[in-house]
């Protein structure tokens, strides 16, 4: 057996262990532990300046035994649960109406909040940055508009100038950008949604 199988047998065994340890947790909380410990061994073994069956066996031993992993799980969750949460979404797609103020204050709620995950926060920051007000306000701008000016030179020709201004996209990349910038955060917001109502589960 090479040594690459031997590292990823110790991390099954693990993981085997972990989910024995899990089994009376709810289905959706046991999921994102068990999530997060192999995303959290993935990276710790990407950064690894070289991998033997020590290094592994030291990332192992630095998350914890099972059982006082599943001691803490079992502990009182401090989720927030007092009604912030389930609206940190509509916030986030409606917010930006309110001259910005209600996105602002949804993006403090949702970094705030432990109901979300890091990539989750990323998602709801990024798509779309003010929400679907910055849609109606790119498709408040001024539309491209082409001018020609035309002016006689001396020797009886003409000679015309042609001049772009304004904002202007190809319709073939326009609509599915628009498209895009439109349902994009509507999935995020369901999203968020989504893992709001499995934390109050939990």
């Amino acid at each position: 057996m090479t040594t690459t199988n031997q590292n990823d047998q110790l991390i099954q065994q693990y993981m085997d262990q972990m989910r024995r340890a899990l089994k009376d947790l709810p289905p959706s909380r046991r999921q994102q532990i068990l999530e997060d410990i192999a995303e959290h061994i993935r990276s710790a073994r990407m950064q690894l300046p070289e991998e033997n069956e020590v290094s592994i066996r030291q990332i192992l031993e630095n998350l914890g035994d099972p059982e006082m992993i599943r001691h803490e799980a079992m502990l009182p969750s401090s989720r927030s649960s007092n009604g912030f949460d389930q609206w940190v979404p509509w916030l986030l797609l409606f917010g930006g109406f309110l001259f910005l103020i209600g996105w602002v204050t949804g993006l403090i709620l949702l970094w705030r909040s432990p109901t979300w995950r890091t990539r989750d926060k990323i998602l709801g920051t990024l798509i779309w940055p003010g929400g679907l007000a910055t849609v109606f306000v790119e498709l408040a701008l001024p539309a491209g508009a082409t001018t020609q000016s035309c002016a006689g030179l001396p020797n009886g020709t003409v000679h015309c100038v042609t001049s772009t201004s304004g904002f202007h996209l190809p319709l073939v990349i326009g609509i599915p950008f628009l498209i895009l910038e439109i349902f994009a955060p509507i999935w995020v917001t369901m999203r968020l949604m989504k893992i709001s109502r499995q934390s109050i589960l939990t």
